[in-house]
């Protein structure tokens, strides 16, 4: 059975704050020892539901019991504590006449010190620093999904970003100022190559296979990160005939 100490015989202080100037919505503070518990009382919740029939309904009225109760220290109340739990007490007032009376319960739970507070902020930190981890990878993934959308076949060009496919002097074999990305790939076609890499302002030009460029643009370079590769997706005997059709239309030189 439960022991109920009067609060007078253990010095507990009682107040009662209104929430962000709310006249529905209370604190109920008890403090022991510089220890603080407290209990937030609202008319929209579970505990009011099961005791305003003791105040009428009334939660105005219940205010000004139970402040008569704690801190004006009314006779006609008894007022007592029950240690429920290490961090949970349960105020009991009591109320006794001829003609009316009623006993209240008021669980109090322990306000977290500034210590736990502080790990508790540590833990939000944590739970908040997981969820930008999630959000980093789920960038990383859509911007993996975009650069697979680049590498789509655009007018017979795939666009590799960040990676370059001329990384070897011998490599290119022609090396001209940029001007702009429809002139490279002409300018690139016609002299029958398959390959550009543009970096830095400067496109590279490289004459080989298909199959090679995809095998080098694959690997991973210390300069990667500046270049854009653009492979034209063509047979040696398709690069040829695109050259013929693009010196005879556009009438290209050596020039660029």
């Amino acid at each position: 059975m439960a022991v109920i100490v009067k609060a007078d015989e253990i010095k507990y202080e009682f107040d009662i704050q209104h929430i962000n100037d709310s006249k529905e919505t209370v604190k109920v503070i008890c403090i022991c020892n510089d220890i603080i518990y407290f209990k937030t009382i609202s008319p929209f919740e579970e505990w009011w539901s099961n005791n305003k029939k003791y105040f009428q309904d009334s939660f105005e009225g219940f205010l000004k019991i139970i402040k008569s109760a704690l801190i004006e220290n009314d006779q006609s109340f008894n007022v007592g504590i029950t240690p429920e739990y290490l961090d949970k007490l349960n105020v009991i007032i009591q109320y006794n006449s001829p003609f009316f009376n009623f006993e209240i319960s008021i669980d109090v739970k322990r306000e977290p010190t500034l210590e736990e507070k502080f790990d508790e902020l540590g833990k939000h930190f944590k739970t908040l620093k997981d969820r930008f981890t999630l959000i980093e990878i789920e960038n990383t993934n859509l911007r993996n999904k975009v650069d697979k959308l680049e590498k789509e076949l655009d007018d017979g060009w795939q666009l590799f970003s960040h990676k370059n496919c001329c990384t070897k002097t011998e490599q290119y074999v022609k090396v001209l100022p940029f001007t702009s990305l429809e002139s490279a790939k002409i300018s690139c076609i016609a002299a029958g190559y398959c390959v550009f890499v543009l970096w830095r302002g400067e496109v590279y030009f490289r004459k080989c296979s298909y199959q090679e460029c995809i095998e080098d643009v694959n690997l991973i370079h210390d300069d990667d990160s500046e270049c854009m590769t653009y492979i034209h997706i063509s047979s040696e005997e398709e690069i040829v005939q695109n050259a013929q059709k693009v010196i005879i239309n556009a009438g290209v030189t050596d020039d660029y």
